[in-house]
């Protein structure tokens, strides 16, 4: 498949298709790239990108796993100063402090990204499987977004969908 033949690209800039965060959060997406599926639309997966990265990086990955029933959606987080980094600014889901199991967690950015998926999903048909998935931070960031709400209201039906697949990949 032609890189960019079954993807659109959305901007914050009041397009109808951009998907913006929960309402009453300081924070928004950035771009977000959506991969359609090339046959019945069967599952749609937000897919979170490593820090540096952004929504193309995301969806040429997805694109090679060859999913034809998969709608990918794969936004990018705006840059922010990462302190692990010397405050340069980046990518990030969430500012990361050092590496250690006693570190400080950005909750408020972490929780920010759980909105952000919620309302990804949101808008999906109720007749869709359900998913999240990332690589390196955004694994991280999927997994706790999995553990934070594994069911999703779609919207206007007053159904709750359960959350059906995590996916998380690690670089190495």
């Amino acid at each position: 498949m032609a890189s960019g033949s079954n993807s659109r690209k959305k901007k914050a800039s009041g397009s109808k298709e951009k998907k913006n965060m929960a309402s009453g959060s300081s924070t928004a997406c950035g771009d977000t790239t959506i991969v359609s599926p090339t046959r019945i639309h069967k599952a749609t997966i937000v897919w979170l990108h490593d820090i540096g990265h952004n929504d193309q990086v995301s969806a040429m990955f997805v694109r090679k796993l060859n999913l034809p029933n998969v709608k990918w959606i794969c936004p990018t987080v705006p840059t922010r100063p990462l302190t692990l980094l010397g405050g340069t600014q980046t990518t990030s889901w969430c500012d990361v402090t050092g590496i250690s199991e006693h570190m400080e967690d950005d909750m408020v950015s972490i929780n920010s990204t759980v909105a952000i998926v919620v309302n990804l999903l949101n808008a999906e048909p109720g007749n869709v499987m359900l998913g999240l998935g990332g690589i390196g931070m955004g694994a991280a960031v999927a997994l706790y977004s999995a553990t934070a709400t594994c069911y999703i209201t779609v919207e206007g039906s007053g159904l709750i969908q359960i959350l059906l697949a995590l996916v998380g990949l690690i670089e190495t």
